[in-house]
Parts: structure tokens; C-alpha cells; sequence
């Protein structure tokens, strides 16, 4: 039985796929953010990148070669791919992120959720 699921026109949907590297994951993580999930939009805002590339991610099964050479050298010395990132930096990213998820706050009107990642 294939995990794929196809349009009934033959056409292949990778976020419905959970053998595609991010497309079924990222959609995945996306419908469970908060109470009724998050918006591919609202997410590019979040993350400080174009919706585009949210949209991108969820319609695609191929790995950007930049992101799988990261994952790579992660997997071969044992550690997570945060790690492999400069503490200052991931800070301000992080930092980044929670300032323009609170300005989505501010512009909505309501309280956004913060994931337990």
C-alpha cells in the first residue's frame, strides 16, 4: 500500500505524502499550530520569508540541496542541526521570530500559540 495519496486525475500531492522530506511534515506541524492551525502567510510573517516559500516547501518532495547538506553533516557527527549554528545567531532568530509573532498578535487581535519545540 503507497502512502501517496493522488488526485483523481493522477496528480501527486507531497503534503500528503509523509515519505517527502518536509512537504507532508511542514503542512503537518502547520495544521496542528494552535487551536485551528496557521496559515501559510501567517507563518512566512512568523518566520521573516516569503510566503512563497512556505508554499514551495508544502508542494514539493525535493529537499533544497542547501538543507540536505546541513542535515547530512548533522547525521554524520551525531549532533541536531541547531547545533551546527553559532549560538548568537540562533538567538536572533529566535528573537526575530517572537518579535513578529507578537506584531501578528498585535495586527490580529488575539493571542497567538507558541509551539513546545
Amino acid at each position: 500500500m503507497s502512502n501517496t495519496i493522488k488526485h483523481n486525475r493522477g496528480r501527486h500531492y507531497p503534503y500528503l505524502d509523509p515519505d517527502c522530506p518536509i512537504a507532508f511534515h511542514l503542512r503537518r506541524c502547520r495544521q496542528w499550530y494552535g487551536p485551528h492551525g496557521i496559515s501559510q502567510l501567517d507563518l512566512a510573517r512568523i518566520a521573516g520569508v516569503s510566503d512563497r516559500v512556505i508554499w514551495h516547501a508544502e508542494k514539493s518532495c525535493e529537499l533544497q540541496p542547501s538543507i540536505e547538506a546541513m542535515l547530512r553533516i548533522a547525521a554524520a557527527i551525531g549532533r541536531p542541526l541547531e547545533e551546527l549554528v553559532a549560538p548568537k545567531k540562533l538567538q536572533a532568530i529566535r528573537k526575530d521570530v517572537e518579535k513578529r509573532r507578537a506584531e501578528l498578535e498585535k495586527r490580529q487581535g488575539k493571542p497567538s500559540v507558541r509551539p513546545g519545540i
